[in-house]
């Protein structure tokens, strides 16, 4: 992509980590390690990705979930950088709750929370909806990995078939078969500030729901 580099999620990821590594030593939590790869089959069309299967990825966090909770962690918040992910982690948790009724659960898809929360940020209309490498993205990228975000002379891209009407409609589609380049927006927009201020809201959401989670949830 000409923007965003290969391995996106994880930069984004392991900046967000190093906050919630923070968060752990005021809310008495622990930080479990990042999983590298997750299912990103759509984007097979874009040299270096790199994508698992879905029972890979169910079983392998399934695993590390459940060493958690054998050490006693009743509370388990997932942060989910990658959409695909997100069906996945809920089918896991839906399990682990059947088997584990006193353990409770949670889950942020954070390009989500930041497609909310960039309305008054983002200036490009087409960004607010989170397209791929758009100006959200590429302004969160130049914060956690700013050198590895490559301007260049392309103009904004946006997908040759129609993504927003009928938004509440799921369609299929090979990621390349819609850009040519992986780009959904306007990324020329996209500064690290900006990047700043969605990081920020961010953690701080996260932060008040783990504070406040035993009374949203009525955990006794």
């Amino acid at each position: 992509m000409p923007f965003c580099p290969s391995g996106l999620v994880r930069c984004m990821e392991s900046t967000c980590l190093w906050g919630l590594m923070e968060m752990a030593k005021r809310t008495n939590g622990i930080c479990l390690p990042l999983i590298p790869v997750g299912c990103s089959k759509a984007l097979y069309g874009f040299p270096g990705t790199l994508t698992v299967q879905n029972r890979t990825l169910y079983h392998y966090a399934k695993d590390i979930i459940e060493g958690a909770i054998k050490w006693g962690y009743k509370k388990i918040f997932i942060c989910q950088g990658h959409l695909t992910n997100v069906a996945v982690m809920d089918d896991l948790v839906i399990d682990l709750k059947e088997e584990h009724p006193d353990v409770y659960f949670a889950q942020i898809d954070l390009w989500r929370f930041f497609k909310n929360n960039s309305f008054d940020v983002a200036e490009d209309t087409y960004s607010s909806q989170v397209g791929h490498a758009c100006e959200v993205c590429s302004s969160v990228m130049k914060l956690v990995a700013g050198d590895l975000v490559q301007p260049c002379a392309d103009q904004p891209n946006y997908a040759v078939a129609d993504m927003q009407s009928y938004g509440e409609i799921n369609r299929y589609f090979a990621f390349d078969d819609i850009s040519p380049n992986g780009t959904l927006g306007n990324p020329t927009k996209a500064t690290k500030e900006k990047g700043e201020i969605l990081m920020q809201r961010l953690l701080t959401r996260i932060e008040g729901f783990i504070q406040d989670w035993d009374k949203i949830m009525q955990i006794s």
